[in-house]
């Protein structure tokens, strides 16, 4: 694997991070009742990108799709 494929695998890595995080966060939430901890973590996080629309947009949809059309673009190449 050469230098190049390796900053594209580490930046779609990057691209893909919040919405998985996110993701993340809204299963482990389910999972346990909120007055445990890891629940009560996942449920904050959940609430911040929640609150703040520009999240949903920009953190879950547009970078995911930057990182599709990245790997695309690679596959191509």
């Amino acid at each position: 694997m050469d230098t190049y494929s390796r900053i594209i695998a580490a930046t779609e890595l990057v691209l893909i991070f919040p919405a998985a995080l996110f993701m993340s966060a809204v299963i482990i939430s389910h999972l346990q009742p909120l007055q445990y901890e890891p629940a009560r973590a996942a449920q904050q996080i959940v609430m911040w990108y929640s609150v703040r629309y520009w999240t949903l947009w920009i953190l879950l949809i547009g970078l995911p799709f930057a990182a599709m059309l990245t790997g695309c673009a690679t596959l191509l190449r």
